[in-house]
C-alpha cells in the first residue's frame, strides 16, 4: 500500500478510506514500528450516518 511505503520513507500521510478499507493496518503499523506520536481521527458521527 502506497501510504505505508510513504510513511516508512519518512513522509507525512493522510488516509481516507471507506469502512473496511484497511486503515487500521496503516496506523497500527506506524504506532508499533516507530516511537513518537500517532494521531488517529475517527469521525464516528459521519460513519453512523453512512451506515443508515
Amino acid at each position: 500500500m502506497k501510504a505505508i511505503v510513504d510513511y516508512l520513507n519518512n513522509k507525512d500521510i493522510f488516509i481516507s478510506m471507506k469502512t473496511n478499507g484497511g486503515k487500521t493496518l496503516c496506523y497500527a503499523l506506524s504506532a508499533v514500528c516507530f516511537t513518537g506520536l500517532t494521531i488517529v481521527s475517527c469521525p464516528l458521527k459521519a460513519l453512523m450516518e453512512d451506515q443508515k
